[in-house]
């Protein structure tokens, strides 16, 4: 508003002063040649409308303004611009967060170290780092009330600051072996920081840190910058979260958090179009449906969970566990043999009948029936060699119910 009104007083002035250069021109200058009485109202006309541009610019743009000011403000959004480019073909949440503090340093370049501290379950770790030696960083938790940025704003965290020397933080609450950990890091070099929190959803869950070998090198601008970058980490967090659940909601199963059929059969295709031989097992609870009749689902749920946290002890690294749904499920070993498999699934099958799920109110073992087939030695075909492995397992199961039925 400020602005338009300076712009109506400025254009009424100058024409007022035209009207008054043309009375004075006709008045004072006595000279009859109309030629030289135009030429001088030209000039003087140019005259004053080159101080009234020159005053609307420096109006717009705020007087204390500088064409190096604007200069730097282009160089910062070309960084944005060019980091958001790139961070579009980019999933992996480290990488990201590297990205995000190189920019940031070469936007701000004063600093010549950098850190990204983030929130997991209450403790506050360092996700990414620039300059230091990050494999000590990364063994560090800190609380949040360890956070120079926690007690510059008594806790509100709530904006930027900065630290122009690091020698007057108070470190006394900070453990000696995270110190130890920090000296080794490298963070002894650290003079002076800035550091912004990173929001989302009106929740702190971290902070953007970068850091200078030098004291006072940090000025208030350097803060709005550095506020864009923590914007940018925030978004990009959000983004990633949402982009995980989905992930994880399409390649897990919700009860037990393993793979499910779908993601389960993308990973074994890919063994196969890779030409990998791997064994196949097919396993299936005993007596889940009449667990669920007389104690509920809740109980047959617990059952289900016991036999995948058990299963897991036994399984390699390699192995592609999966629920097929209700209590079947399949278990991929790509590097084991069969005799190596045969070996797993029996002291499975031995530690899980002698292992009573404390979270029931009455005694109950977990037993399940099994079968196993060789690809592609028994089969090359995906779906006979899973058939294969179900009539094994139906086969085991008919046989354990002859036994429970001898026994009783």
């Amino acid at each position: 508003m400020k602005d338009k009104i300076k712009i109506i007083l400025t254009v009424l002035c100058v024409m007022i002063l035209q009207v008054l250069v043309i009375y004075l021109s006709h008045t004072y200058i006595a000279n009859n040649n109309i030629y030289i009485k135009i030429t001088f109202v030209v000039l003087v006309n140019w005259m004053i409308m080159g101080l009234s541009i020159f005053y609307l610019f420096r109006t717009h743009f705020n007087s204390n303004t500088s064409f190096k000011e604007l200069y730097a403000k282009y160089k910062i959004n070309t960084i944005l611009y060019n980091l958001l480019k790139e961070l579009t073909s980019v999933e992996e949440t480290k990488k990201i967060y590297e990205m995000i503090l190189k920019a940031a340093i070469k936007a701000i370049p004063q600093s010549k170290f950098g850190s990204i501290i983030m929130s997991h379950n209450g403790k506050m770790r360092f996700d990414a780092s620039y300059g230091f030696k990050h494999e000590y960083l990364e063994l560090i938790e800190l609380e949040v009330e360890e956070l120079a940025l926690y007690r510059a704003t008594n806790g509100k965290m709530d904006r930027p600051i900065i630290v122009h020397d690091i020698s007057e933080e108070n470190t006394h609450r900070i453990a000696q072996e995270k110190i130890e950990l920090f000296e080794k890091s490298g963070t002894g070099l650290i003079r002076s920081s800035i550091a912004a929190p990173i929001v989302i959803n009106d929740v702190v869950v971290g902070s953007i840190n970068l850091d200078s070998k030098q004291t006072h090198v940090f000025k208030e601008e350097d803060i709005e910058i550095l506020d864009l970058f923590a914007l940018e980490v925030s978004k990009f967090v959000y983004l990633h979260q949402i982009l995980e659940q989905n992930r994880n909601m399409s390649r897990y199963d919700e009860l037990t958090k393993i793979f499910n059929r779908g993601y389960s059969i993308k990973q074994v295709k890919a063994l196969m179009e890779e030409k990998k031989q791997f064994i196949l097992v097919s396993a299936d609870l005993n007596n889940l449906k009449v667990i669920n009749d007389l104690y509920g689902h809740d109980v047959g749920d617990i059952l289900i969970i016991s036999f995948v946290n058990n299963m897991k002890l036994f399984l390699p690294d390699d192995a592609i566990f999966s629920r097929y749904g209700g209590d079947e499920f399949v278990i991929v070993f790509p590097n084991s043999s069969r005799t190596e498999v045969a070996v797993i699934m029996d002291d499975v099958s031995k530690f899980c009948s002698n292992y009573e799920i404390k979270e029931c109110k009455i005694p109950i073992n977990v037993s399940f029936s099994y079968g196993i087939v060789e690809y592609p030695t028994e089969s090359g075909n995906y779906d006979e060699v899973l058939k294969i492995a179900d009539e094994r397992m139906y086969r085991h199961k008919r046989n354990y119910k002859k036994n429970i039925k001898k026994m009783q």
